[in-house]
């Protein structure tokens, strides 16, 4: 009699505490780096220098620089320093993951979500100066998160979608200012697309609302 194979398996509890080690300093790290980790670079102009963040923001793209502070802002330099460093941390423990078999989304899934916790889209605040969307994740992606969260290993399908849900329509706007023109907030949607491209093809991105009044954002 062939012996039923198991459908789910639990980790290790080693591996379970290395996942909730990484999951609950992302928490309180804020927000997250965008793009590789990158490094510190010191540029010259008019006879000042300043510290710059240079970084890939997708594989394969050109490098950018982002400004940090002057070089003598030495709180600063040291916090980006440290920025980095928790990403390259973040990094390696996320590979070390894999390889242990917990669930990892895809880097083009995995930029698009960093943007928007970064945006505060997640965040469940209905007020005050931190007020959040309130966006939940659904689908395959919260199936793979529930599987690490519960410590079980099982084959779970990947996925370039990105499934979202909320109780009520959610409506995404920019604010307009000289630096925010007119039609600036069908730029910022577009630059959710943007993050994905390199690694997969995006053609559009179409925002529709659910029945249940949730949001849904994924590729047609």
């Amino acid at each position: 009699m062939t012996r039923p194979q198991t459908l789910y398996r639990l980790h290790e509890p080693a591996f379970r505490t290395q996942y909730t080690e990484v999951k609950e300093r992302s928490f309180a790290a804020g927000p997250l780096l965008p793009g590789t980790p990158g490094q510190l670079v010191l540029h010259e102009r008019e006879a000042r220098r300043y510290w710059y963040r240079r970084y890939y923001p997708v594989p394969g793209s050109k490098p950018v620089d982002d400004f940090i502070c002057k070089e003598e802002d030495v709180a600063a330099w040291e916090a980006a320093r440290d920025g980095i460093e928790f990403s390259e941390w973040v990094v390696r423990q996320v590979r070390a993951l894999r390889k242990l078999d917990f669930q990892v989304a895809d880097k083009a899934a995995a930029r698009v979500l960093a943007e928007l916790h970064n945006r505060g889209l997640f965040a469940t605040d209905r007020t005050g100066p931190h007020a959040g969307a309130g966006l939940v994740v659904v689908g395959t992606l919260a199936f793979m998160a529930w599987l690490n969260e519960l410590g079980a290993r099982a084959v779970a399908a990947r996925t370039q979608d990105i499934d979202l849900a909320r109780r009520q329509p959610l409506k995404l706007a920019a604010p307009l200012s000289p630096a925010n023109p007119p039609g600036h907030d069908v730029e910022v949607l577009g630059n959710f697309v943007a993050l994905a491209q390199g690694a997969v093809h995006v053609g559009q991105v179409a925002w529709r609302s659910r029945p249940s009044g949730g949001l849904a954002g994924r590729r047609p």
